[in-house]
């Protein structure tokens, strides 16, 4: 009776653990999302013949797995960094980058709009204008699914001011982490910007001295305007600071030792280069070099980029100009993904930024092949390969949309199911050369990385078994090259390098070198016996060799 009751109540408890487990298939199909890479060499064994590198290509292969979940995608949110400084007014094909900017916007817009209507959870949006510092009246800074508002900002935006990444960035992060539930959420932010950064605000310890800046009214009032004032322009110690004019200082008498922690103001707009610090109520500057003002405002944002890294808050950016406008190594350096519009295309850009983020199903986004070459191998053609700086190298796919079957999002492909690569690898010395890649790729705001099997190449060496001199013959007066006249076996090894030569007593030649080349000029008609070291690897090898010497007069020795 006992063991019935006991076996009863095993039966009870696995059906209560069956019905009281939630989510195990759920959870099961959202691993099965992912890329199942292989690599395969077409050549693995290669013989390495002299003055021909061996050469193998790799044949690389990325699968997209899994199958979309039928539950609902976490919600996002989306804070949108507009530049919207002086130089948008700037003219690309026919109008300006600010209503380039402005139509991105509405096409963003109108495709989170559509994805966020069906959605339980909603996704939602703000909006930072920037440009010497972040703009309060043409920004939106809390987070609504209502995308009304921050449309209404756009349309009534002027170009006007510098460039100021550092506080805008912040401003937008600071407004993710304030989002009421930002933990079950996938947070982005989408920076755009067509100049270099001009402008930072930091509050930083110091401790030195600053001249102060009086007020210019002030300063007239005080000293007047035609003895002092005029001095002052006239000096160049005049600059201009929140929109006032204000009169530097003189360094006898209007310096001031400043230490602690203090508000600074950085800027490299022309003419300025000054960092200004706030301190008791009044401003004091101190003048500097452009470059050294810059390289602490490209700090302020780098260290700015590490803070949004570390709150898991994905920054794509974009720069909007030519080269010599936008810093696109310093947007590499600071974003997940950065791209360059140059030419009008802003549009797809943010289009393609909105679809991929707000899609209601999976996108496998960033995708890469990564890989090391070891030394000694080189890519014969790197086009499709970017060196890294980790020392790594880089292979772009695209973006893979699970709807539900997974495809990747490239209309040249013939296979959307598939993608597929050759990587010709070109190697230099012999060796077994064993190459490691890996698939990378981010889902849902977190960045996937599986190694794919290694690859082991084996680059033989052909040994030199034996070396000859030809026969040779030479007049008296001509002069021939030896290196030409050694005969290999087998003719392809790998290595056989000339390392000296040297000839018997007899004065019928004489052996010289040069360039790289040895030589026997016939001097007297006659024989001699001629012998060369050469080096295979890590083996000599020596040929022997006799050259006869004629005289120019057809009157031969006969061997």
């Amino acid at each position: 009776m006992i063991k019935r009751i006991t076996a009863a109540l095993l039966l009870m408890s696995l059906l209560i653990s069956s019905y009281f487990i939630p989510g195990e298939p759920a959870a099961a199909a959202e691993e099965d999302i992912r890329i199942d890479s292989s690599v395969r060499a077409s050549s693995q064994n290669i013989r390495m013949v002299h003055g021909i590198n061996a050469e193998s290509i790799l044949d690389i292969e990325a699968i997209p797995k899994g199958e979309a979940p039928k539950t609902e995608r976490p919600p996002i949110d989306v804070v949108f960094v507009f530049d919207k400084s002086g130089s948008m007014n700037d003219i690309v094909q026919g109008k300006s980058k600010l209503e380039h900017a402005k139509e991105a916007m509405a096409a963003a817009l109108k495709i989170f709009n559509e994805n966020n209507k069906p959605r339980t959870v909603k996704d939602r949006f703000a909006f930072v204008a920037f440009d010497s510092g972040v703009n309060p009246d043409n920004s939106q800074f809390t987070l609504n699914s209502d995308t009304s508002g921050i449309a209404s900002k756009v349309s009534a935006i002027k170009a006007e001011g510098g460039t100021n990444y550092t506080n805008s960035l912040e401003k937008a992060r600071m407004i993710l982490e304030s989002g009421k539930g930002s933990d079950a959420r996938n947070q982005y932010i989408l920076f755009m910007t067509d100049g270099k950064p001009t402008n930072s605000e930091k509050t930083e310890q110091t401790n030195k001295r600053y001249l102060e800046l009086i007020e210019e009214n002030e300063y007239i009032s005080k000293y007047g305007y035609y003895w002092s004032g005029l001095g002052k322009y006239w000096s160049g110690n005049v600059t201009t600071f929140k929109d006032k004019t204000y009169m530097i200082g003189d360094s006898n008498n209007r310096t001031v030792q400043i230490s602690g922690a203090k508000k600074m103001h950085f800027d490299t707009n022309p003419g300025r280069n000054y960092i200004i610090v706030e301190h008791n109520g009044k401003y004091y500057i101190e003048r500097s070099t452009a470059s050294a003002v810059q390289e602490e405002i490209n700090k302020h944002i780098t260290d700015q980029a590490k803070v949004i890294k570390e709150k898991n808050i994905i920054l794509n950016s974009i720069g909007f100009g030519e080269s010599s406008q936008v810093d696109m190594k310093l947007l590499e350096d600071i974003s997940s993904q950065a791209k360059n519009a140059t030419d009008g295309g802003i549009v797809e850009i943010y289009q393609e930024l909105s679809k991929k983020w707000s899609s209601p199903t999976p996108i496998l986004s960033d995708v890469q092949i990564q890989f090391n070459l070891p030394d000694g191998a080189v890519l014969r053609n790197a086009a499709d390969a970017v060196l890294l700086k980790n020392g790594k190298y880089k292979i772009s796919l695209p973006d893979v949309l699970y709807n539900p079957l997974p495809a990747f999002q490239d209309p040249k492909m013939k296979d959307p199911r598939k993608y597929t690569a050759q990587l010709p690898i070109v190697f230099t010395k012999p060796g077994e050369y064993t190459i490691n890649m890996e698939v990378v790729y981010t889902k849902d705001n977190a960045e996937f990385k599986k190694p794919i099997a290694p690859v082991t190449v084996k680059v033989e060496e052909v040994k030199l078994e034996k070396a000859v001199f030809k026969p040779i013959e030479v007049k008296v007066g001509e002069t021939v090259v030896l290196n030409d006249k050694i005969e290999y076996f087998p003719a392809d090894a790998t290595y056989r390098e000339i390392r000296q030569m040297q000839k018997g007593p007899s004065n019928a030649f004489e052996l010289t070198f040069e360039n790289g080349q040895f030589k026997a000029k016939g001097i007297n008609p006659g024989f001699n016996t001629i012998q060369a070291t050469v080096v295979s690897g890590s083996e000599q090898i020596t040929a022997n060799g006799t050259i006869q010497v004629v005289s120019s007069g057809n009157d031969q020795l006969k061997w």
